[in-house]
C-alpha cells in the first residue's frame, strides 16, 4: 500500500524516506534500509503508550464504542533486535519493511492489560460522538495556548483508529521475535514503576 500521511508527523518521515531513495538512485552500489515500527512502547520510551499509562492511572481514560479496533504494537527490544537482523542480512539494495509484534490487539485488550498491572479496573467505554464533543472545547483550548493537550478530536480520532500492521515480510526474512506482548508489557510496567523519575508511582 501507498503511504500517504495526513499529518505533519507522517509527512516528514515520509519526506525522509524520498531523501534516502534519491541518495540510493544516485548510487546503486549503496544499501538502504528502512523500518516503519507501528506504535513503539517499552523502557525509557515515555510518548504515546506512556501517555495512555497515565491516563488509565489517572482514572481519565474511556475506551471509544466497543474498543474492537486493532492498535498494533511494536516492544522496543524486539524493534531493535529486528533492526540488527536486517543490518546482518541485507547489504546491497533498497529494502522497506513494517515492523509489529503479535498477537495483533484491539484498544480495548490494550487498556485491560494496562489496567491489569495498574490494579485497577478496565476503563468504562463510552460513545463516539458523545467523547468527539467532550473533546471539541479542548480543540480550543490547543488553539489559543499552543499545548498539547491529552484530549482534543484529533486524539479521540486517532485511538478510533485501526492501526493493523503486519510484519510478514521481515518474518519472511527469518526474524523471530524474542519477547511477546505480555512479557513486552511487564517489562515496561516494571521500569515505569521503579525508574526514580518516571516511575508510575510519582504522578
Amino acid at each position: 500500500m501507498i503511504p500517504n500521511p495526513n499529518l505533519p508527523y507522517g509527512k516528514s518521515k515520509l519526506a525522509g524516506e524520498k531523501v534516502l531513495e534519491k541518495w540510493y538512485n544516485e548510487d546503486p552500489t549503496r544499501c538502504v534500509i528502512i523500518i516503519r515500527p507501528t506504535v513503539v512502547y517499552g523502557e525509557r520510551n515515555v510518548a504515546n503508550m506512556f501517555r495512555l499509562i497515565m491516563q488509565i492511572k489517572a482514572g481519565r481514560f474511556f475506551n471509544i464504542g466497543k474498543g474492537d479496533n486493532v492498535k498494533s504494537l511494536a516492544y522496543c527490544k524486539n524493534l531493535v533486535e529486528a533492526t540488527l537482523f536486517l543490518n546482518n542480512k541485507i547489504n546491497e539494495g533498497y529494502s522497506i519493511f513494517n515492523y509489529s509484534d503479535s498477537p495483533q490487539l484491539t484498544s480495548k485488550e490494550i487498556t485491560q492489560i494496562i489496567s491489569e498491572k495498574l490494579g485497577m479496573k478496565a476503563p468504562i467505554s463510552l460513545p463516539y460522538w458523545f467523547l468527539y464533543l467532550l473533546g471539541l472545547p479542548f480543540n480550543l483550548l490547543i488553539k489559543i495556548t499552543g499545548k498539547d493537550l491529552p484530549i482534543s478530536t484529533n486524539r479521540i480520532d486517532k485511538l478510533r483508529t485501526q492501526t493493523y500492521h503486519q510484519a510478514k515480510k521481515i518474518n519472511d526474512f527469518g526474524f523471530d521475535p524474542k519477547v511477546d506482548v505480555a512479557e513486552g508489557f511487564q517489562n515496561y510496567y516494571n521500569w515505569l514503576k521503579n525508574d526514580p523519575y518516571f516511575g508510575v508511582d510519582k504522578h
